[in-house]
């Protein structure tokens, strides 16, 4: 990368971390997955060029800020430099030529070996706010519909990045109630800042708010578009707990009805997100279900995970999202299931082999 890039990367990742600003180590390790080259040494001379940039000021922090400190009393649209905690703590400390106004042996700002064996993680780089609302917008004027509380979910959806953030955890670092979260949502989507990302968390369906520049490195979002898994993205972690039952073993008598013996498919494996999200999983399930090597068009309704590309370790969650994908189906009049063979072994079906198929079961009534 050449210097003025490495600049520019350095500028942008610190503007995308709203008001807040960066952690200078934290910046420091992300253009070193930028550009291996870039070591201490390389880096402590790109922060002395980051000192002289007008975009950027260099702070201490009161007090350590971690990831999770993102709500704050914000005053008005201006004057972010006087940001505080919850508390009412003024958060910053901003330095003009050291660091004399704070005590101690005093530290020029541009002595990045001497600001942080002082001040550790306190020690801070943050853009101005005409950067941060221009990185972030796209616009140097004031845009009437991006108020205060949109603008601060704007920063927090752009500092969640790639991994997005879902409307429960924007209404309280907002401070705003259900109805008003989820308007501040679509005024940051209709403007073509962010967008609601359909994703499954924890067993339950939810969006996620992604900033647009991240859109496309969002496992959800190229669940959905079918993009496959980013290159180089890490497998599965391991899990560890809500392992699901084992498989029983294939019953020799199902063959007669229900053997597969299906070759000719080479899906890639499956991430988790894709499964979660259900799209790839219907259209290789429909190809499954449509291979003519099957006896009788029927196909057992077993191991379908591993036929279908997922090779990591069955959860509780995994099969319930391929259930949720069969009901789905089956409702739709797509796909039957059935009972074959004295044993009744569980098959699945296209209707569209049945001619005598009489449309999807009625759900049935419940007594309250």
């Amino acid at each position: 990368m050449r210097i003025h890039e490495v600049l520019d990367a350095c500028i942008e990742y610190v503007a995308y971390e709203g008001v807040l600003g960066s952690d200078v180590l934290r910046l420091q390790e992300h253009l070193a997955k930028r550009d291996s080259y870039l070591d201490a040494t390389s880096f402590a001379y790109i922060y002395t060029l980051l000192c002289q940039h007008p975009s950027i000021r260099i702070a201490i922090s009161t007090y350590p800020l971690g990831r999770g400190c993102e709500r704050q009393r914000q005053g008005g649209q201006k004057g972010l430099d006087q940001i505080k905690g919850e508390d009412g703590t003024v958060l910053f400390t901003f330095l003009d030529e050291d660091d004399a106004e704070l005590g101690g042996d005093p530290v020029d700002k541009t002595d990045l070996a001497g600001l942080a064996a002082k001040w550790g993680s306190r020690l801070r780089i943050r853009c101005t706010d005409d950067e941060v609302y221009f990185r972030l917008t796209g616009s140097h004027q004031k845009i009437p519909k991006l108020t205060l509380p949109v603008l601060h979910m704007l920063q927090l959806a752009a500092r969640s990045r790639e991994k997005g953030i879902t409307a429960i955890e924007l209404g309280p670092m907002v401070g705003a109630s259900q109805g008003s979260t989820f308007y501040y949502m679509k005024v940051l989507t209709d403007a073509g800042l962010c967008a609601k990302v359909p994703a499954v968390l924890h067993g339950s369906i939810t969006n996620l708010l992604v900033f647009h520049p991240f859109l496309e490195l969002n496992e959800n979002y190229r669940a959905i578009k079918k993009l496959g898994p980013l290159p180089g993205s890490a497998p599965a972690p391991a899990p560890t707990s809500d392992p699901a039952p084992a498989e029983d073993e294939d019953d020799p008598a199902i063959d007669d009805n229900g053997g597969t013996g299906l070759t000719g498919f080479d899906f890639r494996p499956i991430t988790e997100p894709e499964l979660m999200n259900g799209h790839i999983v219907k259209e290789r399930l429909l190809q499954l279900l449509d291979h003519p090597a099957l006896q009788n068009h029927l196909l057992k309704a077993r191991n379908l995970l591993a036929m279908i590309g997922w090779n990591h370790q069955t959860l509780l969650r995994h099969r319930r999202a391929m259930t949720r994908v069969l009901a789905s189906l089956v409702m739709n009049g797509v796909v039957e299931r059935l009972a074959v063979g004295p044993k009744r072994v569980d098959c699945l079906r296209l209707t569209k082999f049945n001619p005598d198929y009489k449309g999807p079961p009625k759900p049935s009534a419940t007594v309250q």
